[in-house]
């Protein structure tokens, strides 16, 4: 197919544009690739992001006082933050791409720095992709 050209150590793609690491367009030829698999833009026909979360307790304790348990704030965690793409190709019908993975940490508060980039980046990328399938939609309807 062309898309690939081999160097000593690695692969490297050839007139595509890198979104993510498992995520590359090549607007010229309307081709995706997702996870190494080559598709064509008219395949991808919806897209969703998904954040995982934990709810997490802070300031545990107990109150004085009419037997008052008082438990502190609850603190969403997002522990993953994934796109999910849906093609109409039946040997690639999803994928997941993960922008944000649990790690040793048991979950990034949505204020923190790793989070906010990482949302950003999937933000970006389904945008990307959303602007794919409106094209599709007018091009093929």
């Amino acid at each position: 197919m062309g898309i690939f050209k081999k160097s000593n150590t690695k692969d490297i793609l050839i007139n595509y544009n890198k979104l993510s690491d498992n995520l590359y367009i090549n607007n010229n030829e309307k081709k995706i690739i997702i996870n190494n698999n080559c598709l064509n833009f008219e395949e991808i026909i919806d897209v969703k992001l998904i954040e995982n979360s934990l709810n997490k307790i802070s300031g545990l304790g107990t109150g004085i006082g009419n037997n008052n348990i008082i438990f502190g704030q609850n603190k969403e965690m997002i522990n993953q933050i994934n796109i999910e793409i849906k093609t109409n190709n039946l040997n690639y019908p999803f994928f997941s791409i993960p922008f944000l993975k649990l790690g040793i940490h048991l979950g990034y508060d949505k204020t923190s720095k790793k989070y906010k980039e990482a949302y950003q980046k999937a933000q970006y990328c389904l945008s990307i992709l959303e602007i794919i399938i409106k094209n599709n939609t007018q091009i093929y309807n």
